[in-house]
């Protein structure tokens, strides 16, 4: 256990790391499984789910574009991100169990808008919540670096542990309710709705131990107006900032494409979804092991240098995976475990690369676009998921999978025709490749990245000292 920090306490740090893992449990279900619950349990095709979510996250990714400039502008009395938190935590909870309301019996065009409000709901409520569950790293740790790595590499490994309930868990719970109730598909409803009420539980923790920072920075926080124009600046006013975007949105890209797929990897390529359950938690385990030295190690590398390590061995790794992967799905469990070592180098920084950009561009330009900054973060990931989900279904569509899958719910599927062989292959070529050639883009326009951990240091300690002095000339 670290020591305690002047400033901060460990149970603001383990709040924060609780929340942000809780929080985490509400969007499971959605994230990893609404994709096979369309196509399983309510009739709709690949093309149709990749046309539902182009739509939905199309206005998703407007609703993300507000969420930075409103916190920063809107002023409360009790705090400036932990309202946001308490707010929008139920209209997440209502979409996100919304997304798994059995309406296979209701007409295609309904089950789709449904689909769609519920997705809208969940993802642009999360906008909020995720914009001000990054705000409060510098509300918390203020200008002091090494506070806001250590709140970060907490939740990285409160994070993974947290994670390994899940993995263990949701398969079997799904399941289980499914058969209780009757209804296979009742059993995402239900499973959703139960994790869900983690939420309610994250965000009274956060509130109740870190209140007072929370106070202080808005009581701190000055008076702003934002326009578009103040958030096409934060962006193209700062030279780090579309450097590292751009390595970001490409390599979220490759990765949300095959991450639609992965599901079909363990239910239709390999029929062994029942074990996705176990190879998901030998992972998460793993993971969690992993984030307890490797952040370490990262941390001594510094932030850019453990990214470019972590993105170039992910890359060769997808290379191992394409030719050991249909042959057995332990040879992916493998690969999902060593994904996750590589991954931890960088797990225990977080939203930090995104703080010290917006601290760059402070000091620079006297501008204060830090919280814009920060739901860039957001931003991207709703653009990389607006992209690759929505290509991920057009993927499928395209290589056959509607054709395939239609006969695994038959049961008339045959693994060994030279028709299925072909699809799989060409599957694994996609789901490999894919990510591997958007990760050696990213790598290349990641050398532009220039700003040192020394560097971020001496900015954010000048950016407080500035402002000391206008709030003592105030």
């Amino acid at each position: 256990m670290e020591q305690e920090q002047k400033g901060i306490s460990n149970a603001a740090v383990n709040a924060y790391a609780a929340a942000a893992t809780l929080q985490s449990y509400a969007i499971h279900i959605p994230d990893t499984y609404l994709s096979i619950f369309m196509t399983t349990y309510l009739g709709i095709t690949a093309a149709m789910m990749a046309t539902v979510y182009l739509v939905s996250m199309t206005l998703d990714i407007i609703l993300s574009l507000l969420a930075g400039g409103l916190i920063d502008i809107v002023k409360f009395k009790k705090g400036k991100y932990l309202p946001w938190l308490n707010f929008f935590r139920w209209f997440v909870m209502f979409g996100a169990v919304g997304q798994f309301i059995d309406t296979s019996r209701l007409s295609l065009a309904v089950r789709m808008i449904v689909i769609s409000v519920c997705y809208i709901t969940m993802h642009g409520s999360m906008n909020f919540m995720s914009t001000a569950q990054n705000g409060i790293v510098a509300a918390i740790g203020g200008s002091n670096m090494e506070d806001r790595i250590r709140l970060t590499t907490r939740r990285a490994q409160v994070s993974a542990a947290g994670t390994i309930i899940l993995s263990f868990s949701t398969l079997p719970l799904i399941t289980f309710f499914g058969r209780l109730s009757g209804n296979e598909a009742s059993g995402y409803t239900i499973v959703c709705a139960i994790y869900c009420f983690a939420l309610v539980f994250g965000t009274t923790i956060l509130t109740k131990y870190t209140r007072e920072y929370d106070e202080q920075a808005s009581s701190a926080a000055p008076d702003k107006k934002y326009s578009l124009k103040d958030m096409w600046n934060a962006i193209a006013g700062n030279d780090q900032m579309i450097v590292y975007a751009s390595s970001q949105l490409v390599r979220q890209i490759g990765m949300l494409i095959v991450g639609g797929m992965g599901m079909y990897y363990w239910r239709l390529l390999m029929d062994k979804y029942q074990y996705y359950s176990v190879s998901s938690g030998i992972t998460t385990f793993m993971g969690f092991l992993f984030s307890l030295f490797i952040p370490s190690i990262g941390r001594k590398m510094g932030k850019i240098k453990a990214m470019k390590l972590s993105i170039g061995l992910g890359a060769v790794l997808y290379i191992a995976l394409r030719y050991t992967g249909l042959n057995s799905i332990w040879f992916m469990t493998a690969f999902s475990v060593v994904s996750s070592a590589f991954n931890s180098l960088t797990a225990g920084f977080g939203i930090n690369y995104y703080l010290d950009i917006g601290e760059y561009g402070y000091y620079k330009t006297s501008r204060d676009y830090r919280t814009l900054c920060v739901s860039m973060s957001n931003i991207l990931m709703k653009i990389g998921r607006l992209i690759g989900r929505s290509l991920s279904g057009y993927v499928l569509s395209w290589i056959g999978f509607d054709r395939f899958n239609q006969m695994m719910l038959d049961g008339v599927i045959d693994r060994t025709s030279r028709d299925f062989t072909s699809f799989a292959n060409l599957f694994m070529d996609i789901y490999c490749f894919v990510p591997l050639v958007t990760r050696v883009i990213g790598l290349i326009i990641l050398a532009g990245y220039k700003i040192k951990d020394e560097d971020a240091v001496f900015y954010a300690r000048e950016n407080a000292r500035r402002e000391a002095g206008e709030a003592n000339q105030g």
